[in-house]
This record gives C-alpha cells, sequence and structure tokens, in this order.
C-alpha cells in the first residue's frame, strides 16, 4: 500500500507544463528599472522549446532532460521525478525582467498547493538594489500575499546565500549563484472558494549587463492521503517542502516503509514549515493488506455475482464465520457459523467496494467485492 498527497493534474491542469505549453499560465515580459518591474508587456516571448539558456526566449518550455551549463552542469533542467519545466528568463541582459502567473479556484481537493525552482542568478557585484534577483508570490485577489514565509520569497544575487552555490558564467568569467530544486508546498485550506495567484519573476541587473533566470515546476493536491494497495508492504510518503518530518511511528523522514497495515488503522505525519508551523497529514487505511495477494491464498472461498447489486453468493468449502467491512473498515455484517453456500441481501447497502474475511480452520481468507 502507498500513502502520499495526491498530485491533482486535473485539479492543476498543466501546473507542471506536462501539456509541453501555456495554458492556464499568463505570462509577460519588462525591464528591470531600479528593481521594479516596469514596462510589462503582456503575453509570452517564448524560446525554443529546449534550448539553452543563450536563447532570447524568455519564457522556455523543457521537456528533456539536460543540465545548465552556468552551473558547471551541475543543475538539472527539470525536477527530481519530473519531466517538464519552464525556464523563465535566459543569459541574455538588457534590463530584461520576465514574468509567469498560475491562478488557482481553491477548492477541497487543491488546496495544497506546490511549487518547486531552482535558480540561477549572475553575481556582478553590484548595489544589492541593482543585482538580479527572483521573487515568488502567492497572492489573493486583491494581491495581498496569503502567507508571507510559505508564500512569498525574495531573492538577490550575494555570495553566501544558504543552500546555494558558486560557478561561473563561461561567457564573461562572472561569478554565478545557483540554487538547485527546491520544493515549498502552500496550504491554501483557508482560501477555499477563493482564486489564488502564484506569481514568479525574474530580474537580470538594474545597470543593463548581467543576467538573471529560473526553472519552475507546479503540482497540486488535496491535503489528504491517497492510497493504493500494493501487498504486503507500506511505502509511506507525504509531500517534499517541508523542513522535518515526524511520523506517528516515530520516523523522521518524508517516506517510510512500515509493516502490515489493518483496514480502519489510522497514521499520519506532523510536516514542519520554515515557520515553525505544523502540518498535519492523516490517513485511514482502506486497502486491506493481508500479507498475501488474493491470488495466493487457499481458494476455499469464492463469490458471485462480482459486482453485486441486491445479492452476493458466497460459497466456502467448510463451515466458517463471515464478516464483511466496509472501506472505512468498519463490519457492516457478520455471519456466524455460515453454510457451504450463503446469500446475503446487499439491498440496504450503500454502493461501494466491501471486503469479506472468511474465518475457516485453515485461516483467514479475504476476497473484495463491489455493490452497485
Amino acid at each position: 500500500m502507498i500513502l502520499f498527497c495526491e498530485k491533482v493534474s486535473s485539479q492543476c491542469n498543466n501546473a507542471d507544463f506536462s501539456q509541453n505549453s501555456f495554458i492556464n499560465w499568463s505570462g509577460s515580459t519588462g525591464e528591470n528599472q531600479g528593481g521594479v518591474y516596469t514596462n510589462p508587456l503582456s503575453g509570452f516571448n517564448q524560446g525554443t522549446t529546449n534550448s539553452l539558456p543563450t536563447n532570447a526566449g524568455q519564457q522556455t518550455l523543457l521537456n528533456v532532460q539536460a543540465t545548465d551549463p552556468n552551473t558547471a552542469n551541475l543543475l538539472n533542467v527539470l525536477p527530481p521525478g519530473g519531466t517538464t519545466s519552464c525556464r523563465l528568463g535566459n543569459e541574455q541582459t538588457n534590463y530584461g525582467a520576465e514574468r509567469l502567473t498560475y491562478v488557482v479556484n481553491v477548492d477541497s481537493s487543491n488546496c495544497l498547493f506546490t511549487y518547486q525552482y531552482a535558480v540561477v542568478l549572475e553575481d556582478p557585484g553590484h548595489p544589492l538594489a541593482d543585482q538580479p534577483k527572483f521573487n515568488i508570490y502567492v497572492m489573493d485577489s486583491l494581491g495581498v500575499i496569503v502567507d508571507t514565509v510559505w508564500g512569498m520569497y525574495q531573492v538577490s544575487s550575494q555570495s553566501g546565500l544558504p543552500g546555494w552555490n558558486d560557478a561561473t558564467h563561461l561567457a564573461d568569467g562572472e561569478a554565478d549563484h545557483w540554487k538547485d530544486w527546491t520544493a515549498v508546498a502552500v496550504d491554501l485550506s483557508a482560501h477555499i472558494g477563493e482564486n489564488i495567484s502564484i506569481q514568479f519573476t525574474t530580474y537580470d541587473c538594474a545597470q543593463g549587463a548581467h543576467f538573471g533566470y529560473a526553472y519552475l515546476s507546479c503540482y497540486c493536491g488535496a491535503h489528504s492521503f491517497r492510497q493504493v494497495c500494493n501487498g504486503a508492504v507500506d511505502n509511506i510518503s507525504v509531500p517534499e517542502g517541508f523542513i522535518s518530518y515526524l511520523w506517528t511511528s516515530g520516523e523522521t523522514t518524508q517516506s517510510i516503509t512500515r509493516s502490515i497495515a489493518n483496514v480502519g488503522d489510522s497514521i499520519s505525519c506532523r510536516a514542519i514549515t520554515e515557520s515553525r508551523d505544523t502540518m498535519v497529514f492523516k490517513g485511514v487505511v482502506t486497502c486491506l493488506v493481508t500479507g498475501i495477494d488474493e491470488a495466493s491464498t487457499n481458494n476455499i472461498v469464492s463469490i458471485y455475482p462480482n459486482p453485486a447489486k441486491d445479492d452476493l453468493t458466497i460459497e466456502v468449502l467448510q463451515n466458517s464465520t463471515i464478516e464483511i467491512q466496509n472501506i472505512q473498515g468498519q463490519i457492516v455484517r457478520t455471519i456466524n457459523n455460515a453454510d457451504k453456500e450463503t446469500t446475503i441481501d446487499l439491498r440496504d447497502l450503500p454502493n461501494g467496494i466491501y471486503i469479506i474475511k472468511a474465518k475457516t480452520e485453515k485461516g483467514i481468507e479475504v476476497r473484495k467485492f463491489v455493490k452497485e
């Protein structure tokens, strides 16, 4: 069984540029005048797909794994585990600035928005206000930042930035500073029903001769777990973007592997933000994990029809005790000393997936059926 915060591509359509387009994104280009984004021109100055940063495009789609030459080829242009991204900006200069914005209509299925970014900034040693820079703002419809820690990131090129690396721009020998892919999860559950904008802006230097650009990819999901049954091992993950994790089982990593779970078991993870706030991910095991697949059981139980509508027939090779559980692990029917053939009336049960446990002298046999 695998539990994780589900990435919902249908709810944040093309937030990760997986359609190899700018569908659902808005863009503009402008200038860096005294550290301010000025003279914006709506639309995209789209670069050649998969081109190098030397390309004049200011919003460039990427779908082939490669490395950035201005980082000594140490920075991948695609996010970890991802297959698409966008480069915002380029290594050309002349006061350039560019912007991309994604708007999400927040509901319970997409209220955990994760943005991923990597940044390359040249360092000409100007006054800080004139240096190349990169900004991220998560804002409501009035332009108010929804979270001053998670919903805002501002950085200007300078040495010694925590988590950044140093390199050299091959074309002019100037120093570069670059930040590897970073994922930040923003909890938007307090803004359900609102339109929230995630805005990214890159700036060349305000003196006109040095560059700044970034790589971007985003996704969103529900503030809950998704479960996929897969035998006896539980591989459990929560989203990236937190500084620490603490599971109910004591582990402190983003992903854990745990022993066989029972339907109805609860599990949770306390994820700590940079501002020391806590986000708790909770899940209830709804997939039956038996330690053996159904196909490898003793086959002493058969059920039909499946899916079932009104009645379900259960056949066993010996008398047994039968329990039927719903997907939440609640027992909805118990039959003691069941005959070798038992027909069960299902008409009072809601539609859904159910689990049958037949307890015999040879052990417990498990089957699943669908009530339609």
